[in-house]
């Protein structure tokens, strides 16, 4: 009110007195005044409204107006808002421009009448123009916020001018604003605080509050929080809500004043009381939190309530908190939402982010992903931390948006910088897992960190996990254990829970159980629910507890119940086995569901037990193979064994033992004792692998070990049995023990049957019952079988039939089918019960079927013989063959009777001679004997001496004469044994005694040769003409040999011809043989070839294989036949089948080289394998099979075996392979002074290959001296001896002049001769000659040829270099596609030179499509095998990532071992490894030593390297004049880097005289050797007339060289030249793209100007955000350019927050780098 009131109030109170009392309207408003205001007189509002009266009513039309007041706000009278507006009217229409505002105000706010903002601005807007102050306040806040008409902050900020100026405090605190916040006006903080201080200065307390906020945060002045406090607490005393509320803040954070949570609370009442909705939130925080009052949820509540309603959106987001959760109320989740939404709509973020959290939780409204999302957005946009944060959760986990992990990424990365903890942690897990972003370990740590030190519970758990896990940091347990401490003392559960695990498992801390299920208990108690599942854990296993099953089920039904699945799990094997809870399978089954489900991996495999065993569901194998192939997937190791389980067994699935193998192996790998167990048993029986029974022995003791105790039973079965290792009873009986008293019933068993049979132990009967009991009791059939034997037969307890029948009974009721045997034998013999042949039959069939072999017999005899059913001779043949199949020895026997006689199935041989083995091993002698036999010849089963051996020494010593004789016969050839000529005599002599002929012909071939006895010819013949006399025609021929040969009798060749004629008219194969020897020679007959083939033939056919063999011969050379390959081929087979070892040995030539069969090699093996038990050429043969992998697995152990065996037979093809054995210690140790004498013997042998051999050692010193001479004399022997090898290594001696006179044209003689043969080597090194002009005139077409001949022949280093001749174009047209083709045979063929030219190909593109993965595999190969160029190159690989997973330490790896073969180029790697630390520590002297190696090699890279070394000091002491020597050295070898360095040290004058000349003539030659750095130089030359005169356009096109190589400097240099018209049309968007490159290429300078582009607007949209991140980029790399701009962005706002300190750290920065603009900020003038 502008009342006239004087300097002396009384005397203008008696004035006002006066004249009111004379009926002055004017002076009685203003005597109205004076009573309601206490002015002059003791105030009285009642007098006052009676003179407002008074003067209204004389129509004055100001009294009017405060009539008004005193009726709108009951002012000495009652209020009454109609009379209010009333007077108001009056007032206003009236032309009082008071009054017209406090009309327009009634408009505004609807006192009385309907409200109406349109009338209301008319209102303000007359009072405004009338000169109102108060009235141009009002309208300017119309115009601001749109009241009554169109928003327009211009016009706003034009009337709030008028009022400030006008004096008026009001529309100076809004002018204020408008400057501080750029309201209708641009941004003026300093103005904004100037009207600030006018308003308070007019008493306005808003104004006071707004200055405190002023200098609280430095808004247009210095900050200062005493000077806030003090103008808060003005504004405070003198009533303004707002001021008050700020106060309380002051005080209740310490700002400016003492911290005192009691006055903030006192001030937050004020302010709220007092109306203020921002007050009455605060207030509510302090009644929520107990700050300054004692915590009271209740009235919290009824202030956010207040708040609320009031429209404060902080208000309303906390109202909607205590519904949600249920603070000071009941929790109503709809009310919650419908505050959070008008929160939300009122532009509060944090409100928005919690209407994030109900659209996205379905909390008080239906689940809506996508309006989270929305949400989430807003308040992430407004810049909350905790909607970024979750916006980031959104694009992370594709909640009501696509997923997006880069986005995810950003917001998190912008929730982090604002500070927000959880953000922080969020941006921490993204880098430590990659997420949107490279992974990066050590940046996850540093936010982690930060969250922990922000103190964030989650982060400091987190950083909890980096300390214990080594992520991105030192592994420290200390500091993990002192993390989770620091967030689990705050609160956080999941913090809670680790802490407990650190106690429990003594991680960081001494272990204490106790602690651990106290924190256990917290975490659980927070709601964590793997704190429940472990504080379950803790109660099932009694852990810092006393045991409590029940408790432990409570925990893990609440962990469950919260969704965490390995409490689901638990919960499900409570009810599964019934702990702390009734059994319920039902519910058992549907945790595990839960669990499964949840992606829970155990939970997943006990799903899968569900479905397989049909637990609390109906039985589904297919949805129990699906559950454990994921569980198994996700690695759990129980998952993989079950799933193993069911590839091994089909069950639901297909079978699959390969797949069984492999799971079983990751379960066992994984520490898993079942799959341990089970991988044991894969290896022991050859399933889905390679039988091996060491590593099955291996993994049983893994399993063993690891407490298993099926595993530790069956490491008993492999000490017991010797599988896999050294037979030992006493560790089986040690790890029986084990299994046995872990429980194991098998265990038990076993441990039985040790103290059965005394294994590993002392027989101790009464033992071995105790435990046949315990397993009998606790369910095994075995066992029960087992003590059904102990009572059938009084074992370690009395006999008692009957318990021993009910034993068996429970044994074969439970599937023992051993125990269903003996039952069905109790019943067919009435032991222990009435005799009952059906139901012998009936459990005959049971145990048959179960695979029992013995019950398999019986039954087969039950059909045979009609016993307990119809006699059925097809099912007793196939009961006996399944017997039989089982080892059971009856069976054999009767199954070889079945096989023999065709009863019940066709009569078969061979399948009899099977089943011979079979009969063998029950004991039965002639079964032996045939068995011997067979094995002996190869008849039905592979040839194996050993095996003959031994059948025919038990028959032997089974009494059987045939196998005394057959023994014999080993015992004197070394037949399966070792050679014993003595006890192969004596053999003979018992069987000869025993009347065997046979016996009798060999005792006579005993005394013939002296075999174990001394020779006696006259003994022998005795022993032959008894054979002879006994019709043995083989004693026949050879008495006829005696007769011949004059032996133990008078020579008689015609006797001799008459026996041979008897023998072989008799059928002897062997006189047939011999009668045809007589007839091919002319012994007593004339010669007669015909013949001789007619009795060869007839001793061939009548199966004789010595015959078949000459037979084969025949036909072979064309002996009394015509020659016939394929009838050799047939008779060498019959002869080598028969067990001929010279006819197997001739076979395996047929399938090896294709002879009258088709070529196939692992015949040719099968055979050679045949051939090698007793014939030298064979046993060299099988030797190189093993060598060379021909037929079969490359064996190198045999392969000498094999050629050791052939060697001593005095086979000189033999002597000299087994040098080669020895000499490159193949199948043995090496050992050259061996290898040289085998040489020396295959060489005297006149074996050329021995000879080639000999005279390598000679040559190399192998063995022997070295001897140049005597190896030229060597490789002469074998060269004219017609051997291709010796034939080129005799021309190489004479090419280079070794151990004779040089000679290079006899060295082109014998290349020739060599080649001529076929000699691939000889023909490589003939194309050399014809290449190079070596002994012959260049040629190289021919050269060409000869490389062809050589590549077509297999020859590895022939066809890589007839690859280079494609490649190159010599002596043939270029071509690049035949060239690779001839690559790939070389590497394929083992070259390491066409490996790494195959490289190449595949890197280059060079006649195939480029291909880096193939490229990076042939690098390997060739540098695996010692290429110094493929390790080179394998290590640019690893360092680039070309064709593999980058990685730096194998990349220097594989230099460092190409350098250390003194691979110069390979030196410069590797010191660019050390010197930019690559795949190693970073050591800049050992880069200088490498460079320095490489550079004294010559390479000019390293040349240029060690340049640079000297110039900038690296790894030596700086030396300009050495570096610009090598940089010299580097430049004239060709390098243009070396080129382009020069030109620098010319053109700056480093360690030379400056010269520009020929610092330009340097670039040039650089550039031109298009080094892109060089093509930039020499545009900046041209550019600037450096060393030649100034051409733009040739800059233009040599920076456009440069930029399209890649050079980002060439890059920015080209934009600038769009940019600015520099040699080229000015084109803005050419040079956006450039700078574009160059920035993306990491060029600062470029990033700099491509923050230019985007904040002007240059060739793209104008964008200050990515101008600012550009900028920042530029920045952070350096560039003193964008360390300026980016101090701009941050001087002015530009694409980011002004933020003045910042600005003023990057001007700093710019200036230390000699920025002169920089220098010349005015911030950094200012320091």
């Amino acid at each position: 009110m502008e009342n006239e009131i004087g300097i002396n109030e009384k005397k203008a109170f008696q004035r006002y007195m006066k004249s009111a009392e004379g009926g002055n309207s004017k002076e009685q408003n203003n005597l109205g005044y004076c009573y309601c205001n206490g002015i002059g007189t003791t105030k009285d509002e009642k007098k006052g409204f009676q003179w407002y009266m008074k003067s209204a009513k004389g129509g004055n039309s100001n009294g009017q107006n405060n009539l008004g007041d005193c009726y709108r706000n009951g002012i000495g009278t009652t209020k009454d808002e109609k009379k209010a507006i009333q007077w108001y009217m009056k007032s206003a229409e009236g032309g009082n421009h008071f009054g017209q505002n406090s009309l327009g105000y009634c408009h505004q706010h609807g006192i009385i009448t309907e409200k109406d903002e349109k009338k209301a601005f008319q209102w303000y807007m007359k009072s405004a123009e009338g000169g109102n102050h108060l009235g141009q306040d009002n309208l300017g806040n119309c115009y601001r916020d749109g009241i009554g008409t169109i928003k327009d902050e211009e016009k706003a900020f034009k009337w709030y001018m008028k009022s400030a100026e006008g004096g008026n405090s009001k529309g100076q605190n809004n002018l204020g604003d408008c400057y501080q916040h750029g309201i209708g006006t641009e941004k003026d903080e300093e103005k904004a605080f100037q009207w600030y201080m006018k308003s308070t200065e007019g008493g306005n307390h808003s104004g006071k509050c707004n200055l405190g906020y002023c200098y609280r945060n430095g808004i247009g002045t210095t900050k200062d929080e005493k000077k806030a406090f003090k103008w808060y607490m003005k504004s405070a005393e003198g009533g303004n809500s707002m001021g008050q509320n700020n106060l309380g803040y002051c005080y209740n954070n310490g700002i400016g004043t003492t911290k005192d949570e009691k006055k903030a609370f006192q001030w937050y009442m004020k302010s709220a009381e007092g109306g203020n909705h921002l007050g009455q939130d605060n207030l509510g925080d302090c009644y929520r939190n107990g700050i300054g009052t004692e915590k009271d949820e209740e009235k919290a509540f009824q202030w956010y309530m207040k708040s609320a309603e009031g429209g404060n959106s902080n208000g309303q987001n906390n109202l909607g908190y205590c519904y949600n959760n249920g603070i000071g109320t009941t929790k109503d989740e709809k009310k919650a939402f419908q505050w959070y939404m008008k929160s939300a709509e009122g532009g509060n973020h944090l409100g928005q982010d919690n209407l994030g959290d109900c659209y996205r939780n379905g909390i008080g409204t239906e689940k809506d992903e996508e309006k989270a999302f929305q949400w989430y957005m807003k308040s992430a946009e407004g810049g909350n931390s905790n909607g970024q944060n979750n916006l980031g959760y959104c694009y992370n986990n594709g909640i009501g948006t696509t997923k997006d992990e880069k986005k995810a990424f950003q917001w998190y990365m912008k929730s982090a910088e604002g500070g927000n903890n959880l953000g922080q942690d969020n941006l921490g897990d993204c880098y430590r897992n990659g997420i949107g972003t490279t992974k990066d370990e050590e940046k996850a740590f540093q936010w982690y960190l930060k969250s922990a030190e922000g103190g964030n519970h989650w982060g400091q758990n987190d950083l909890g996990d980096c300390y214990r896990n080594g992520i991105g940091t030192i592994k420290d347990e200390e500091k993990a254990f002192q993390r989770y401490m620091k967030s689990a003392e705050g609160g956080n559960s999941k913090g809670q829970n680790n802490l407990g695990d650190c106690y429990q498992h003594g991680i960081g801390t001494e272990k204490d159980e106790e602690k651990a299920f106290q924190w256990y208990m917290k975490s659980a108690e927070g709601g964590n629910h793997s704190g429940k599942c472990n504080l379950g854990c803790c109660y099932q296993n009694g852990i810092g507890t006393e045991k409590d099953e029940k408790k432990g089920f409570q925990w893990y039904m609440k962990s469950a119940e919260g969704g965490n699945s390995m409490g689901q799990n638990n919960l499900g094997d409570y009810y599964n086995n019934g702990i702390g809870t009734t059994k319920d399978e039902k519910k058992a089954f549907q945790w595990y569901m839960k669990s499964a489900e949840g992606g829970n991996h155990l939970g997943q495999d006990n799903l899968g037990d569900c479905y397989h065993n049909g637990i609390g569901t109906e039985k589904d194998e297919e949805k129990a193979f699906q559950w454990y192939m994921k569980s198994a997937e996700g690695g759990n190791s129980n998952g993989q064994n079950n799933l193993g389980y069911c590839y091994n067994n089909g069950i639901g699935t297909t079978k699959d033992e390969k797949k069984a193998f492999q799971w079983y192996m990751k379960s066992a790998e994984g520490g898993n004792s079942n799959g341990q167990n089970n991988l044991g048993y894969c290896y022991n029986n050859g399933i889905g692998t390679t039988k091996d029974e060491k590593k099955a022995f291996q993994w049983y003791m893994k399993s063993a070990e690891g407490g298993n105790n099926l595993g530790q039973d069956n490491l008993g079965d492999c000490y017991r049995n010797g599988i896999g290792t050294t037979n030992d009873e006493e560790k089986a009986f040690q790890w029986y023990i084990k299994s046995a008293e872990g429980g194991n019933h098998w265990g038990q068993n076993d441990l039985g049957d040790c103290y059965r049979n005394g294994i590993g132990t002392i027989k101790n009967k009464e033992k071995a019952f105790k435990w046949y009991i315990k397993s009998a009791e606790g369910g095994n059939s075995k066992g029960q079988n087992n003590l059904g034997d102990c009572y059938q037969h009084g074992i370690g307890t009395e006999k008692d039939e009957e318990k021993a029948f009910q034993w068996y009974m429970k044994s074969a009721e439970g599937g023992d089918s051993d125990g269903q045997n003996k039952l069905g034998n109790f019943y067919e013999n009435g032991i222990g019960t009435e005799k009952d042949k059906e139901k012998a039959f009936q459990w005959y069939m049971k145990s048959a079927e179960g695979g029992n072999h013995s019950g398999q017999y019986n039954l087969g005899n039950c059909y045979y013989y009609g016993k307990g059913t119809t006699k059925d001779e097809e099912k007793a043949f196939k009961w006996y063959l399944k017997s039989a199949e089982g080892g059971n020895s009856n069976g054999q026997i009767y199954l070889c009777y079945c096989y023999r006689n065709g009863i019940g199935t066709e009569k078969d041989e061979e399948k009899a001679f099977q089943w011979y083995m079979k009969s063998a091993k029950g004991g039965d002698s002639n079964g032996q004997f045939n068995l011997g036999y067979y094995y002996e010849n190869g008849i039905g089963t592979e040839k194996d001496k050993e095996k003959a051996f031994q059948w025919y020494l038990k028959s032997a010593e089974g009494g059987n004469h045939s196998g005394k004789c057959n023994l014999g016969r080993c015992y004197q050839n070394g037949i399966g044994t070792e050679k014993d000529e003595k006890k192969a005599f004596q053999w003979y002599m018992k069987s000869a005694e025993g009347g065997n002929s046979y016996g009798q012909n060999n005792l006579g071939n005993c005394y013939h040769d002296g075999i174990g006895t001394e020779k006696d010819k006259e003994k022998a013949f005795k022993w032959y003409l008894k054979s002879a006399e006994g019709e043995n025609h083989l004693g026949q021929n050879n008495l006829g040999s005696c007769y011949r040969n004059g032996i133990g009798t008078e020579k008689d060749e015609e006797k001799a011809f008459q026996w041979y004629m008897k023998s072989a008219k008799g059928g002897d194969s062997y006189g047939q043989i011999s009668l045809g020897y007589c007839y091919e020679n002319g012994i007593r007959t004339e010669k007669d070839k015909e013949k001789a083939f007619q009795w060869y033939m007839k001793s061939a056919e009548g199966g004789n294989i010595v015959g078949q063999n000459n037979l084969g011969d025949c036909y072979k050379n064309g002996i009394g036949t015509e020659k016939d390959k394929e009838k050799a081929f047939q008779w060498y087979l019959k002869s080598a089948e028969g067990g001929n070892s010279n006819g197997q040995n001739n076979l395996g030539d047929c399938y090896r080289n294709g002879i009258g069969t088709t070529k196939d090699e692992k015949k040719a093996f099968k055979w050679y394998m045949k051939s090698a038990e007793g014939n030298h050429f064979g046993q060299n043969n099988l030797g190189n099979c093993y060598h060379n992998g021909i037929g079969t697995i490359k064996d190198e152990e045999k392969a000498f075996q094999w050629y050791m065996k052939s060697a001593e037979g005095r086979n000189n093809l033999g002597q000299n392979n087994l040098g080669n054995c020895y000499r490159n210690g193949i199948g043995t140790e090496k050992d050259e002074e061996k290898a040289f004498q085998w040489y020396m013997k295959s060489a005297k042998g006149e074996d050329s290959n021995g000879q080639i051999n000999l005279g390598y050692c000679y040559e190399n010193g192998i063995g022997t001296e070295k001897d140049k001479k005597k190896a030229f004399q060597w490789y002469m022997k074998s060269a004219e001896g017609g051997n291709s090898n010796g034939q080129n290594n005799l021309g190489y001696y004479y090419e280079n002049g070794i151990g004779t006179e040089k000679g290079k044209k006899k060295a082109f003689q014998w290349y020739m001769k060599s080649a001529e043969g076929g000699n691939s080597n000889g023909q490589i090194n003939l194309g050399c000659c014809y290449e190079n002009g070596i002994g012959t005139e260049k040629d190289k077409e021919k050269a060409f040829q000869w490389y062809m001949k050589s590549a077509e022949g297999g020859n590895s280093k022939g066809q890589n270099n007839l690859g280079n001749c494609y490649r190159n174009g010599i002596g043939t047209e270029k071509d690049k596609e035949k060239a690779f083709q001839w690559y790939m045979k070389s590497a394929e063929g083992g070259n390491h030179l066409g490996k790494y030219n195959l490289g190449n190909c595949y890197r280059n593109g060079i006649g195939t499509e480029k291909d880096e993965e193939k490229a990076f595999q042939w690098y390997l190969k060739s540098a695996e095998e010692g290429n110094s160029d493929g390790q080179n190159k394998l290590g640019d690989c690893y360092r680039d990532g070309i064709g593999t997973t980058k990685d730096e330490k194998k990349a220097f790896q594989w230099y460092m071992k190409s350098a250390e073969r003194g691979n110069h180029s390979r030196q410069n790697n590797l010191g660019d490894c050390y010197r930019n630390g690559i795949g190693t520590s970073k050591d800049e002297e050992k880069a200088f030593q490498w460079y320095l190696k490489s550079a004294e090699g010559g390479n000019s890279n390293g040349q240029n390297n060690l340049g640079d070394c000297y110039r900038d000091g690296i790894g030596t002491t700086k030396d300009e004049e050495k570096a610009f020597k090598w940089y010299m050295k580097s430049a004239e070898g060709g390098n243009h880097l070396g080129q382009n360095n020069l030109g620098n040290c010319y053109r700056n004058g480093i360690g030379t005289i400056k010269d520009e000349e020929k610092a330009f003539q340097w670039y040039m030659k650089s550039a031109e050797g298009r080094n892109h750095l060089g093509q930039n130089n020499l545009g900046n030359c041209y550019r600037n007339g450096i060393g030649t005169e100034k051409d733009e356009v040739r800059a233009f096109q040599w920076y456009i060289k440069s930029a399209e190589g890649g050079n980002s400097k060439g890059q920015n240099n080209l934009g600038d030249c769009y940019l600015n018209e520099i040699g080229t049309t000015k084109d803005e968007k050419k040079a956006f793209q450039w700078y574009i490159k160059s920035a993306e290429g990491g060029n600062y300078l470029g990033q700099n100007s491509l923050g230019y582009c985007h904040q002007h607007g240059i060739g793209t949209e104008k964008d200050e955000e990515k101008a600012f991140q550009w900028y920042m980029k530029s920045a952070e790399g350096g560039n003193s350019k964008g360390q300026i701009s980016l101090g701009c962005c941050y001087e002015n706002g530009i694409g980011t927050t002004k933020d003045k300190e910042k600005a003023f750290q990057w001007f700093l920065k710019s200036a230390e780098g000699r920025n002169h603009l920089g220098q010349n900020n005015p911030a950094c003038t200012l320091l």
